[in-house]
């Protein structure tokens, strides 16, 4: 847990290449390390708001546990006090409940 939140802090000093790493503790089949993913991609949002919403873009094209950790991750107040960044954020929402919806009528 505490490695992967550190793998937040990281993405946000610049080390973008642990991003890979990151993503695919997203699917880790602990719930506890999910939930670290969420709060690994939080820090790189209050370091770099349009940043983290850069990769959850990406993210919210993935598997529903990177769905999940983009909605939990996202899910934080103080992202959302840019209207630019708000207006984004809904739009991953809208999205990914989208896809939700579309895969529970098939």
């Amino acid at each position: 847990f505490c490695g992967v939140c550190g793998l937040g802090r990281l993405i946000a000093e610049g080390q973008g290449d642990l991003l890979v790493e990151l993503r695919a503790f997203a699917s880790d089949p602990r719930w506890r390390v999910r939930e670290a993913v969420a709060i690994a991609l939080q820090c790189i949002g209050k370091a770099d708001p349009r940043r983290m919403i850069e990769i959850c873009e990406g993210w919210s094209a993935g598997s529903w546990l990177e769905k999940r950790a983009v909605v939990a991750g996202l899910a934080e107040p103080v992202l959302l006090k840019e209207v630019e960044n708000s207006e984004r954020i809904l739009g991953l929402f809208d999205r990914i409940t989208a896809d939700l919806a579309r895969s529970a009528r098939l």
